[in-house]
């Protein structure tokens, strides 16, 4: 299945009722600031808030630099 954690409506109620652990591991291309904030802080919340999952894996890259 393939959900945007930037679209909450994307996450489908069937999924949610068997996730355990979300992965977020997601790539913001460019931008700056706000871009980042998008797609890194909401989109983890989102995941959070709609998949309720025992765990977050977060991944990032940005901060590789």
């Amino acid at each position: 299945m393939r959900a945007s954690a930037n679209c909450p409506g994307t996450i489908s109620a069937q999924l949610a009722t068997v996730a355990t652990v979300a992965v977020h591991s997601a790539s913001s291309g460019r931008g700056g600031v706000d871009a980042y904030r998008r797609v890194y802080r909401d989109g983890a919340r989102n995941l959070v808030e709609q998949l309720q999952p025992g765990a977050l894996l977060f991944t990032s890259s940005t901060s590789v630099y």
